[in-house]
């Protein structure tokens, strides 16, 4: 027995552990079950009487004779008297119990009650213990304090909660009464409506309180969050709920939500949201067709209130207010790293199963650059899901014709290098797909190497005060600059100290002067520490790859400083050479400037302006040629120096006729090329008309100090041409053009542009690339590539024309067709027609009887903006038509073959009506 109490001076309670049989009035007081008061004095030796009935299997009540007082009494029961369902006997068992008091005379009162709407419930808690069979169903009265609700005797009543509450279920009359009660709700009892245990009749009271369930009241869900909004009719305590007990529903399926799905809320109240995972399950959730939402919360021990007395939030099911996710996919970052791996982040998550072009442009093959031909067809070939970051390696990436990609010592981004791919390459959950990005819009990628410097070993005197050691990829400035990242010690020998660091122009080479001179003979180690990678900050590793040696020896004394190597630095970075600007002379060896002018060296053309200056540079085998006013040195020009006393080495030696010519090159020799060329119908007329735009971007910032029009120059199909077109293609007579920016050009096409090749008002097959007019230049003066690949002129315009209505204008509207009625198609768009009439394109339907439209003069079909009129030809062309009557003409459609010739200015052909089409409007003409 679990439970064994005194509700009363004569009641007790029996409450067995599991339910049992054979415990009833039938056994024998005194011999199978007896009860002894605090003296020992046994109920059946005093002549007194009990009677045992049962609540429930497992709950009984024992009624004595005699009351019971204050006290320990004991309760007895023999062995093997009642059986449980696994058909176990009881033992020999004493119970002991405290006694009653008194007899219980305060009736029972209303301490709360509830009103279920959705399961269409009245919950009544009292005071204390109740009896069911008490209950008198009409005592109970649900009020708005106008109109009066009696329960009746079809509404069950079930006793729960150690029987102090009794849960009313309305039948289907009273629940649809109640729902029509008024807003605020409260509860009647009438006196003697319900008894406790000791028979105390419930005293009348109005005015109850009748407060909502813990329940779901509305959820809403936004896809462009994911986030779930649950809100209750009470505050809830948000560390209770439990998220597995929630479910979402809906015509894609049910699911579950589970450890992936988080809690976002902190703070106890009435509302709840969830973060749901990005999950298949959520992404079917969020389909555009997908209907009937609905999120259920399953009901447990602990999601409660937050009240004073917490009640169970209770299952409940709500349908959820759905915000559509409208918008597009956008990449934020991207990233490669020396492992070949490319990392695309984007905004929210996307389908990556799309396997299509995602190119890249301006990379290094070695030291030559690349142009972005030869890796735009590098294709990402990914796994399902969908992520926010895309993870491609190198495995997944290829370039056809150019392999290396995946050979990282060979292939390596720029600091201008771009990803970027097609419109719609990839999809979000919700079927948002991103807009198109170009080799002028897209993303710069972030070379991360992950790989440190290696200095080279063995190190190269400049001369005695100035060593030269090279790493073997490029180095951030400001590590290879700090003296601290040097110690260059001798075994037996003084050590060296770091006097100045200056990091060469090639970003490899460090040449490291000393306070004083190296000892000729002794080897000495320069030890490198702490300088880092420039893509990656990556420092350099402190047990390999970080010493390199030298041997001090007599500088030479008899051989004077010889040119090495020129390069042009644009001081003012503003692309061409003036004023300001310099040309670096590096020599075989440190050297000593004395009074150098230009007389010291010859130029094959040009001069090096007025005032030009000729200094020795902080690096020790360098001259510095500062230009002056008005110079007109250029690129390609060459440079040679003259025996002079003015340059000498450090032990004083001359230095010596230039042994040969150095070339002045321009900092970035590699040609433009166009990479895209985007048609947009501009003036939305349906057709290439003038006044629409063709957009070229470059793959590389170009010069707008030429005019986009003088730029444009002359356009054809022959080479000597600005931009050289694919035949009869013709961007029309007085065709302008305008800079959007650095890579990007607007093409406004002029009268009777053709833009397919052929006589048609629509996009087809255009091509254009660089011409042999070098009109079109980049910053550095590099002509536009005219040996690159044709780019083919295509359109971001992908929607395909629909039509919205048919209407048919007949001479006689309740009459018969004839010659010269009209059948009116408003398109969604402005189209064209592009080719002649065929039988049987047009359908007229007398119910499920189709009338075929036979003519074939081309002039039957004409537009005019977004309206397609065909013109009912004459009997005998248009036989099927012409006679039959025009209320009759129940649809009107057209088949694939005439879907296919009417089509936008972007070539996008018609979408074909389904079934029998669109019902006409019938007018007079």
């Amino acid at each position: 027995m679990s439970c064994f109490c005194a509700n009363n001076v004569k009641e007790i309670e029996v409450t067995f552990s599991t339910p049992v049989t054979g415990f009833n009035s039938t056994l024998v007081l005194g011999t199978q079950y007896d009860i002894t008061d605090p003296s020992g004095a046994s109920l059946s030796a005093s002549s007194g009487t009990a009677t045992i009935a049962k609540i429930t299997d497992s709950k009984y009540k024992i009624t004595t004779s005699k009351e019971m007082g204050l006290g320990e009494y004991t309760f007895k029961i023999n062995k093997d008297v009642v059986t449980s369902t696994d058909l176990q006997k009881n033992p020999l068992q004493f119970v002991k119990f405290q006694g009653s008091a008194g007899k219980d005379t305060t009736p029972p009162t209303v301490s709360s009650a509830s009103y279920n709407a959705n399961s269409g419930e009245v919950v009544v808690n009292f005071s204390e213990p109740v009896k069911i069979e008490s209950v008198v169903k009409t005592g109970f009265v649900v009020t708005d304090g106008t109109t009066k609700v009696t329960l009746t005797s079809n509404e069950s009543a079930i006793l729960s909660n150690s029987d102090t509450t009794v849960t009313f279920g309305l039948s289907t009359a009273t629940k649809t009464s109640v729902a029509a009660l008024g807003t605020t709700k409260t509860l009647e009892v009438a006196a003697g409506a319900i008894k406790d245990k000791a028979d105390n009749a419930i005293a009348a009271v109005t005015g109850i309180s009748l407060s909502p369930v813990a329940q779901l009241s509305a959820a809403s869900f936004d896809a462009s969050t994911n986030l779930l909004t649950l809100n209750f009719t009470k505050a809830v305590n948000v560390s209770t709920l439990t998220v597995a007990n929630i479910q979402m529903n809906s015509s894609a399926g049910a699911f579950n939500l589970d450890a992936n799905d988080k809690i976002q809320t902190t703070t106890n109240g009435t509302a709840i949201q969830i973060k749901l995972a990005e999950d298949t399950t959520t992404a079917a959730f969020k389909g555009s067709s997908v209907t009937n939402r609905k999120v259920t919360l399953t009901q447990d021990a602990f999601f409660k209130t937050t009240d004073a007395e917490p009640q169970q939030v209770i299952t409940s099911t709500t349908n959820i207010t759905y915000t559509a996710d409208t918008g597009k996919p956008v990449l934020v970052s991207a990233t490669y790293n020396t492992n070949g791996t490319l990392v695309l982040q984007f905004n929210k998550p996307v389908k990556n199963s799309i396997a299509t072009a995602v190119q890249m442009t301006d990379w290094l093959t070695g030291s030559t650059p690349t142009s972005m031909d030869t890796v735009a067809s590098a294709r990402m070939t990914t796994g399902t899901g969908y992520s926010d970051v895309l993870t491609y390696t190198a495995a997944q990436i290829s370039a056809p014709g150019d392999n290396s990609l995946t050979t990282t010592a060979s292939r390596l981004p720029t600091t201008t290098s771009k990803v970027y791919f097609a419109k719609d390459t990839f999809v979000d959950a919700a079927g948002n797909k991103n807009d198109a990005l170009t080799s002028a819009s897209g993303i710069l990628i972030n070379y991360v190497d992950q790989a440190a410097a290696t200095v080279g070993s063995t190190a190269t005197q400049i001369d005695l005060k100035t060593v030269q050691i090279a790493f073997d990829k490029e180095v951030t400035k400001t590590t290879a600059e700090t003296i601290a990242n040097y110690a260059i010690t001798a075994p037996g020998a003084s050590n060296l100290t770091v006097q100045s660091a200056s990091l060469l122009a090639d970003g490899k080479k460090v040449n490291l002067t000393v306070t004083q001179d190296a000892t000729i003979g002794v080897n000495y180690t320069i030890k490198v520490s702490n300088v880092t990678t420039k893509y990656g900050n990556v420092p350099i590793s402190t047990t390999s790859g970080n010493t390199s040696t030298w041997t001090a020896v007599t500088p030479s004394t008899t051989t004077g400083p010889d040119v090495t190597g020129v390069k042009y630095v644009d001081v003012n970075s503003n692309y061409k050479i003036d004023e300001g600007d310099k040309l670096q002379i590096t020599y075989n060896q440190a050297i000593v400037v004395t009074g150098a002018t230009k007389d010291d060296f010859t130029l094959s053309a040009g001069v090096f302006g007025t005032g030009a200056t000729f200094l020795a540079s902080s690096v020790s085998n360098q001259l510095d040629i500062t230009l002056g006013a008005s110079p007109t040195v250029a690129f390609g020009n060459t440079i040679t120096q003259v025996a002079t006393p003015h340059i000498k080495s450090v032990t004083g030696v001359n230095a010596v006729a230039t042994s040969g010519a150095q070339t002045i090159a321009s900092p970035d020799a590699t040609t433009p090329a166009i990479a895209t060329s985007v048609f947009e119908d501009t003036n939305a007329d349906g057709s290439v008309s003038q006044g629409d735009r063709v957009t070229l971007t470059f793959t590389k910032d170009m010069d707008r100090s030429i005019a986009a029009t003088t730029a444009l120059g002359t356009v054809g199909t022959g080479a000597a041409t600005t931009l050289q077109v694919s035949t009869a293609v013709a961007f029309g007579t007085g065709a302008t053009g305008e800079w959007v920016d650095a890579r990007t050009m607007r093409v406004n096409l002029g009268s009777s542009p053709n833009l397919a090749g052929t006589a048609v008002a629509y996009l087809g097959t255009a091509t254009v690339k660089g011409g042999t007019v070098a009109s079109i230049k980049d910053l550095w003066g590099n002509a536009l590539d005219s040996t690159q690949g044709a780019i083919t002129t295509t359109s971001n315009d992908t929607t395909r024309p629909t039509i919205q209505s048919v209407s048919i204008a007949a001479q006689n509207p309740t009459g018969n067709f004839v010659e010269g009625d009209k059948i009116n198609f408003t398109m969604s768009e402005a189209t064209n027609v592009n080719a002649a009439a065929a039988a049987d394109e047009l359908v007229l339907y007398q119910g499920t009887v189709p009338v075929l439209q036979k003519g074939t003069t081309a002039g039957a079909w004409t537009v005019s903006g977004n309206i397609v009129t065909y013109t009912v030809q004459a009997v005998g062309v248009d036989t099927e038509i012409v006679g039959k009557s025009v209320p009759s003409i129940g649809s009107v459609t057209i088949t694939g073959a005439r879907a296919g010739k009417i089509m936008d200015a972007s070539a996008n052909t018609t979408v074909t009506p389904v079934g029998f089409g669109l019902v006409p409007t019938i007018t007079q003409r």
